[in-house]
């Protein structure tokens, strides 16, 4: 059976969200096994953080959010600040059993 995860930095707090993951989950469960993965926020370090140390966070949080992505699932990267995403939307080949859809 495929199995959907997505895999998000924080906690998903917008009500909006919320509900449209529970709308997912509702209407995916029948279909596949669906969850979420919420993993914890990385810490700055500084009240007024430089783009180095932000950098830092971004590519521990990335490392994290890999660690739950098996070598052959499929992985697909989304992103709710369009200050940290590209306009492109990126897709690689990981897994079949799998989908990963990061917020």
């Amino acid at each position: 059976m495929l199995k959907i995860n997505i895999i998000c930095i924080g906690k998903i707090k917008e009500k909006y969200f919320t509900d449209a993951v529970g709308e997912y989950a509702k209407r995916l469960t029948a279909f596949c096994k669906f969850s979420v993965v919420e993993l914890n926020e990385e810490r700055i370090r500084s009240n007024t953080p430089n783009e180095a140390q932000i950098a830092e966070v971004i590519e521990a949080e990335g490392r994290r959010i890999l660690q739950k992505i098996g070598a052959s699932d499929y992985a697909l990267r989304a992103s709710c600040s369009r200050a940290r995403s590209s306009p492109k939307r990126s897709t690689r080949r990981l897994s079949a059993e799998k989908a990963l859809l990061t917020l």
